[in-house]
């Protein structure tokens, strides 16, 4: 295995996880219940002026913005902050509005500012990109909270009562503040903020093929939703399976001339150009291309990232659903995480390419043990039906491997390069 590749692919993943700013556990802090009822105060008390005076409420946007420029960065100048957009909303100023909750998108009023961004993208007219304004503001708002699971591995303090409690955000209605109150009601921070992502999100090609599989099963919450995730990396799998040949094919090729390299390198153990000048003749004298196994590797990585965006488009419609032990599809599950470590490990056990280098045995030895280690810490706040995509479809690939190689083992490979060799030789 080149574990090189193997680490491009992880740093890939790791990429796409931060800039979508999907994962769970990112985010601002939930607020307390005690700014909640300042903050719902200081909103009531903008509404409660008259629209058609605009000067009185561009009078209280400014008092705000010259209260907030005086004081350094805080909570008190995020409040006035959020405030002074609030202002801009209530003029029926919704891109000035939208430009200000942005600035505050990862500040402790972010949950709100990103809530009332996807609400004036999901109601207001003329709004530019509305719907993936919209989507973009309540997937912020909402994906960066779940409810209190312990420590990593379920371990440590309960939580207090405090901490148990579902955050909340403040909900107006109507939605728009350029429209007479009727109340502020206080929902459920991820309900309030996902049901409504998830509007959009189903127009999406990714959500539809997986509700589509969902449906075909019956949408049982008991069981539907995991096996519509083993179906769709059987699927994948079936796709990439011309790949995975190819790369078995090389990875193996690569073993059968492994004798013929560690000569190599023992011939020329002090001359690494001569080495290298040799080796790239070896390969071609036995059709061999080092790099025809890491191709087919990088072109499974848009399937994996595909995957990724569907689980995560479609992961509101997990919330509440189970599969064997899992509880929630939708929020972490440390047991499959473990297993996918574990499957991961064995994996490259198998396919681990024999070397006569101690060195590069000790490389390969340290880099079995640490990937699932590295996939356990960084992948731990991912959502269970994601990581079960990935279970499965390690099984799989690891099946097919084990398949491919009782049919062709290496040591008929090996025999057969020695083989060549010596008809080379005659």
């Amino acid at each position: 295995m080149n574990y090189k590749i193997v680490l491009l692919i992880l740093l890939g993943l790791l990429a796409l996880v931060s800039l979508s700013g999907c994962m769970m556990g990112a985010g601002s802090a939930p607020m307390a219940e005690a700014t909640l009822d300042k903050l719902q105060a200081d909103l009531e008390e903008i509404d409660g002026l008259d629209a058609s005076d605009r000067a009185k409420i561009l009078e209280r946007k400014d008092a705000y913005d010259t209260a907030a420029n005086k004081l350094e960065n805080g909570s008190e100048k995020e409040r006035l902050g959020f405030l002074a957009a609030y202002c801009d909303e209530r003029l029926g100023n919704f891109d000035g509005a939208v430009k200000a909750y942005d600035n505050l998108g990862k500040s402790s009023y972010g949950s709100m500012a990103n809530f009332r961004k996807g609400e004036i993208a999901h109601n207001a007219p003329g709004i530019s990109e509305a719907d993936k304004k919209a989507k973009d503001g309540y997937s912020k708002a909402g994906g960066g909270f779940m409810r209190p699971q312990g420590s990593m591995f379920g371990c440590g303090a309960a939580p207090s009562q405090e901490e148990e409690k579902a955050p909340e955000i403040l909900v107006r209605v109507p939605a728009l503040a350029s429209e007479p109150l009727v109340k502020w009601t206080r929902e459920d921070l991820r309900e309030a903020a996902n049901s409504r992502a998830d509007l959009y999100y189903r127009e999406t090609l990714s959500y539809k093929v997986v509700d589509e599989l969902v449906h075909f099963l019956g949408a049982n919450k008991a069981y539907s939703y995991g096996l519509a995730v083993f179906i769709l990396a059987f699927i994948v799998k079936l796709i990439t399976t011309p790949l995975t040949n190819r790369q078995i094919k090389s990875m193996r090729e690569m073993q059968a001339i492994q004798p013929l390299l560690s000569d190599l390198q023992k011939k020329h153990k002090d001359d690494r150009e001569s080495m290298m000048r040799e080796q790239m003749k070896l390969f071609k004298e036995h059709g061999v291309n080092p790099l025809s196994g890491c191709l087919p590797l990088l072109i499974q990585l848009p399937f994996l990232i595909w995957v990724y965006r569907a689980v995560w488009a479609y992961n509101w419609q997990f919330e509440g659903t189970s599969f064997l032990w899992i509880g929630n599809l939708a929020l972490p599950d440390m047991p499959v995480l473990v297993l996918y470590a574990a499957s991961m490990y064995f994996s490259q056990k198998l396919t681990a390419t024999p070397t006569a280098d101690p060195q590069q045995q000790q490389m390969q030895r340290m880099m079995t043990i640490l990937f699932p280690i590295m996939f356990l810490f960084l992948f731990q706040s991912m959502p269970a039906a994601f990581i079960l995509y990935w279970l499965a479809q390690n099984v799989l690939m690891t099946g097919h491997q084990y398949y491919m190689l009782k049919k062709n083992p290496p040591q008929a490979l090996a025999a057969k390069t020695a083989e060549k060799k010596v008809v080379k030789r005659k």
